[in-house]
């Protein structure tokens, strides 16, 4: 609860200074996915509903971001919210065509049937570039419940197409042993995700952008992926799924 109370407060210092300034940028999503899949972990294999609300200034921004389960298991968990994040994200220092940057994260799961009640907070390092391919390589360290270190590098390329522009990415990611038992398989650290996925940008109006999205991903782990395949879980580790997003940005 302290940190909760401490991420808010430093949440509305950040957004009262951004608001200070007449450049910044105010937004928010709101998507349907056909599945929920968290760093190649599934966690929902029914539809889910989410939405964040952002304000960025001068590369500094804020997100709070929240997962409605539109399922769910048994009434108690159907059409609520089982999950509250707050992410707040700011470069350090930039150099050549690289950028360093720091965030600190803070989830939250009010009704989740898999975490309920728990909370967790990650600081994380990142380091971006404007070279072929934008990699970006951050670094996650769960700093209260899980204690877990997890490492994702990212590529992408965006190509204009018709109106608007098509987004092609691809990651990966590697998680120590205290992150990979999140899913439910202790002592599985290593290489655990790979994902590949392409989204087009429709500008419907100016501050008004849709996204439909089909993504690919697949558990690289080989007890988290048999442990997916065993008859008491029964969840294929390599899935495709389908979103699509309404993006509002403040004129």
């Amino acid at each position: 609860m302290r940190l909760f109370i401490t991420t808010a407060l430093l949440g509305l210092l950040v957004v009262s200074v951004m608001q200070a300034e007449d450049n910044a940028a105010i937004g928010g999503d709101l998507g349907l996915y056909s599945a929920y899949v968290w760093r190649g972990m599934v966690f929902d294999e029914k539809p889910v509903l989410q939405t964040d609300l952002w304000i960025e200034d001068q590369g500094v921004s804020m997100v709070f971001w929240g997962n409605c389960d539109l399922t769910g298991e048994g009434e108690e968990f159907k059409s609520r919210f089982n999950e509250w994040d707050v992410y707040i994200s700011f470069p350090l220092k930039s150099f050549n065509r690289f950028t360093l940057g720091g965030e600190l994260d803070y989830l939250s799961f009010p009704s989740s049937s898999g975490f309920s009640g728990a909370s967790t907070a990650e600081i994380s390092g990142w380091i971006a570039s404007d070279l072929p391919g934008a990699p970006r390589l951050q670094v996650f360290w769960d700093i209260w419940q899980w204690h877990g270190i997890y490492a994702n590098l990212n590529l992408s390329h965006v190509l204009a197409l018709g109106p608007g522009s098509l987004a092609l990415t691809g990651a990966a990611g590697w998680g120590n042993d205290d992150h990979n038992r999140q899913s439910g398989v202790p002592e599985s650290g290593g290489l655990l995700d790979a994902f590949i996925g392409a989204a087009y940008d429709w500008p419907a109006k100016d501050w008004l952008t849709i996204t439909p999205a089909i993504s690919f991903t697949t558990i690289l782990q080989s007890d988290i992926k048999d442990a997916y395949e065993s008859d008491e879980i029964d969840i294929d580790p390599s899935r495709v799924y389908f979103s699509i997003n309404a993006a509002l940005v403040k004129p």
